[in-house]
C-alpha cells in the first residue's frame, strides 16, 4: 500500500547524496538510514490495514475513485512544469519529478484501497477479515460460541462466568449457593421463611385466623348461617331488632303490620275516608250522586220534563205552544202572508192584501189626475211627466 512513499523516500535521499555540494560538505550517506527505517514503517503499516484496503495495487487500476487520481496527478504535473525548471541547477532535472509523480502514485494506491473497502463489504473479503474463522474477531465467534479463546475463557465450562450456568442453574457454585435449596435465598423458597410467614401456623395465617376465623372477630358475623350468628342474628334474625319488621307476611308483622295492616294507622285513615261508611262512602255509595243523576234526581226531572209530551218543550214548540202561534199568525192560512206559498206573493200582494190594497188606492189617484191628459182634453199632456208616470204604471199594473 505505501510502496510509493517507501520510494520517493529512498529516491530522495540517493538523490541528495550524489549531489556534489553534499559530498564536498562531507554528508555522504548520512541520509541513508532514513531510507531503512520509513521502508519498515511503510511494511508495518501497509500489513496492519492490508485486511481492510487489500495487499496489492497496480498503477491506474480502474475504480470509482479514478476522478480523484484525474485531479492529483493534473496538480502534480502543474507544480512538476513550474518547479522544476528551477531547480535542476541545484538538484537535477529529476529530483522534483520523481517525487511529484510518487505522490500522484501513493494517491492512485491509496483510492484503490478506498474503493477495495466498498467492493468487500459486498463480495465478503472485508467482513470475512473482520468477522470470519482467522478475521479480527475470529476469537469471538470460532467455534461454537463458547469455544471461541475469548467468549470460552468467559462464557465456558470452565470460563469466568462457568460457575453461574455449569450444570443445572441451581446447580451451579454462585447460583446454587443463592437460590439453591440449601442457599442464601432456600429458605425463602422452601418451608422456613416464606412458612413461617404465609403458613398456616405462620405470622400472616395466624393473624387471617384471629380476625376472620371461626372463633375471630368476625366469626360472630360469618359464623354458622348469616342470620344465625351472633351480631347479624341480634339485628336480622327471627328474634332480632329488625325481626318484626321482616318477619311474617308484609302487613302481618309488628311494625308494618300497625302502618299498613287492616287495622293500623294508614288502614284506618283510608277506611275512614274511602270506606264504605266513611266520608266519600255517601259520594260513591249513592245517597249524593243518586240525589243528583238518580232516577228521581234533579238531572232526571229536568230531561223527563223537557221531553215530555206536555211539559217544558211542548209548551214553546207543540201544535198549541207559544213559537207554533206566531208562525201561524205570520205566515199562516190566516196570517199576514195569507195564500201560502202557493200564488206568487200570498195573502200579502193579493189584490186583497196590504200591499195590493196600497197599490191599487195609488194607481186609482194617478189615472184620475192623468184623465184629462188621456182623453185628448188637454193640450201637450202626452209630454207631460204625468203622461209618461201613467204609462209606465199601466204597462206594470194593467
Amino acid at each position: 500500500l505505501l510502496d510509493p512513499a517507501v520510494g520517493v523516500v529512498s529516491d530522495t535521499v540517493a538523490s541528495l547524496d550524489g549531489l556534489p555540494l553534499v559530498g564536498e560538505l562531507g554528508l555522504s550517506d548520512t541520509l541513508a538510514p532514513v531510507t531503512g527505517l520509513v521502508d519498515n514503517v511503510g511494511s508495518t503499516v501497509s500489513g496492519a490495514l492490508s485486511p481492510l484496503l487489500g495487499d496489492s495495487f497496480t498503477a491506474n487500476d480502474p475504480n470509482v475513485l479514478d476522478p480523484v487520481d484525474d485531479v492529483v496527478g493534473a496538480a502534480t504535473g502543474a507544480v512538476d512544469g513550474l518547479v522544476s525548471p528551477l531547480t535542476e541547477g541545484l538538484l537535477g532535472s529529476n529530483v522534483v519529478h520523481d517525487v511529484l509523480s510518487g505522490v500522484t502514485q501513493q494517491v492512485d494506491y491509496v483510492t484503490d484501497g478506498v474503493a477495495n473497502i466498498t467492493d468487500g463489504a459486498l463480495g465478503g473479503d472485508l467482513l470475512g477479515g473482520v468477522l470470519g474463522s482467522d478475521g479480527l474477531l475470529g476469537g469471538l465467534t470460532g467455534g461454537d460460541l463458547l469455544g471461541g479463546d475469548l467468549l470460552g475463557g468467559v462464557l465456558g465450562q470452565d470460563g469466568l462466568l462457568g460457575g453461574l450456568t455449569g450444570g443445572d442453574l441451581l446447580g451451579g457454585d454462585l447460583l446454587g449457593g443463592a437460590l439453591g435449596q440449601d442457599g442464601l435465598l432456600g429458605g425463602l423458597t422452601g418451608d422456613d421463611l416464606l412458612g413461617g410467614i404465609a403458613g398456616d401456623t405462620g405470622i400472616v395465617g395466624g393473624l387471617l385466623d384471629t380476625v376472620a376465623g371461626d372463633g375471630g372477630l368476625l366469626g360472630g358475623v360469618t359464623g354458622g348461617e348469616l342470620l344465625g350468628g351472633d351480631l347479624l342474628g341480634n339485628v336480622l334474625g327471627d328474634d332480632g331488632l329488625l325481626g318484626g319488621i321482616a318477619s311474617g307476611n308484609l302487613t302481618g308483622g309488628g311494625a308494618i303490620g300497625g302502618l299498613l295492616g287492616d287495622d293500623g294507622i294508614v288502614g284506618g285513615l283510608l277506611d275512614t275516608v274511602a270506606g264504605a261508611d266513611g266520608v266519600l262512602g255517601n259520594v260513591t255509595g249513592g245517597d249524593l250522586l243518586d240525589s243528583v243523576l238518580g232516577g228521581n234526581g234533579l238531572v232526571d226531572g229536568a230531561l223527563n220534563g223537557a221531553t215530555g209530551a206536555n211539559d217544558l218543550l211542548d209548551s214553546v214548540l207543540g201544535d198549541n205552544g207559544a213559537l207554533t202561534g206566531v208562525l201561524d199568525t205570520v205566515a199562516g192560512e190566516s196570517g199576514l202572508l195569507g195564500g201560502g206559498l202557493a200564488g206568487p206573493a200570498g195573502g200579502l200582494l193579493s189584490g186583497d192584501g196590504a200591499v195590493g190594497g196600497l197599490l191599487g188606492s195609488l194607481v186609482g189617484t194617478v189615472a184620475g189626475t192623468t184623465e184629462p191628459v188621456s182623453s185628448g182634453t188637454a193640450t201637450g199632456a202626452a209630454n207631460s211627466p204625468v203622461g209618461a208616470v201613467s204609462g209606465l204604471l199601466h204597462n206594470l199594473l194593467g
